[in-house]
């Protein structure tokens, strides 16, 4: 499948399709996800498909969240990954997401670039430029912004349905087991959720505490000496001596405590103090170094140098 997609830029493939008279046809896989590469090996190999893929249509293979599937929400609704657009003249003929059934999908995409089909979601469009020399789909389509409005509006309420009947259909076949997984999964989701928030807000609430403490100094300084102060931050680094690391950590319940270590010191050891001064109980917990960098338990072993923690260093308490 490799050799069909389209190796130039998604500008310039769209201005071959309009000069040639194909269709365009933009794939958006998921990572690691294994619809996205079931329809890869299998869907869009097949023997009616393959071939008008190759001969009459100009196929871009995009990355879900890049800036090119991006442009796509010109002319529908950003769905999650995978799902396949096929366009013609700058209007949507179809879309295939991932409440698309199998049953159906090599014939909607069949149909969708059979050259006889004309495009069934929208009304014939203007003729196509004569110098498809734009920076991007958006300029290059900037006319029929309008006009695809409706069509999305259309496509989301018809996306909509087709989710809700999903999700219907699945729920009356769960068995009790596969109904109790779910349940847990949901439960699961939304305790990640929650904890998610809880990080943030402790880090805003760090932010905020910074950015006060920061003026009452200045603001101090300012009525005694009358001369310009230092940053907060760069004041306590000239307190750390050369080989020490100074660490604040954010508590399970929002509160801060901080000390300084050695670089010698291991983050096991880091742990044996938190556990002798942290104040919000003694819940089960792992280390994280904003924004997303966790540490496991093979880094308890490893020293605060070896782990790299810079001189000035804020962790936060995660919830097992």
């Amino acid at each position: 499948m490799e050799d069909v997609y389209c190796k130039g830029s998604v500008q310039q493939g769209s201005a071959d399709a309009v000069k040639d008279d194909k269709s365009l046809v933009f794939f958006v896989a998921g990572e690691n996800c294994w619809r996205s590469m079931k329809w890869e090996s299998e869907n869009l190999l097949d023997g009616d498909v393959f071939p008008l893929l190759k001969e009459s249509s100009i196929v871009f293979k995009l990355k879900a969240g890049s800036t090119e599937a991006g442009f796509l929400s010109m002319f529908c609704p950003v769905e999650q990954a995978p799902y396949l657009v096929v366009l013609k003249n700058g209007s949507l003929v179809t879309k295939l997401t991932a409440d698309t059934p199998e049953t159906t999908f090599v014939a909607s995409l069949k149909s969708a670039l059979s050259p006889a089909t004309p495009p069934s979601l929208s009304p014939p469009s203007p003729p196509p430029p004569s110098t498809p020399s734009q920076n991007n789909l958006s300029s290059l389509f900037a006319d029929r912004r309008d006009r695809l409005e409706q069509q999305q509006k259309a496509l989301a309420a018809a996306a909509r349905e087709r989710k809700a009947a999903e999700l219907k259909r699945r729920q009356n076949n769960l068995t009790p087991d596969r109904k109790k997984y779910v349940e847990e999964q949901t439960r699961r989701i939304a305790a990640e959720k929650a904890e998610r928030g809880r990080v943030l807000l402790a880090l805003e609430n760090d932010r905020i505490e910074r950015e006060a403490r920061e003026l009452r100094k200045r603001e101090g300084r300012a009525a005694v000496f009358a001369t310009q102060v230092q940053d907060t931050d760069r004041a306590e680094e000239e307190k750390v001596a050369f080989n020490e690391v100074l660490i604040s950590v954010r508590l399970l319940h929002g509160g801060l405590i901080k000390a300084r270590f050695l670089e010698s010191k291991g983050l096991g050891e880091l742990r044996e103090w938190v556990d002798e001064n942290r104040t919000d109980g003694a819940e089960a917990y792992t280390f994280m170094q904003p924004p997303d960098r966790k540490f496991s338990a093979l880094d308890e072993n490893k020293s605060l140098k070896e782990l790299g923690l810079p001189k000035l260093t804020g962790l936060v308490l995660l919830r097992r």
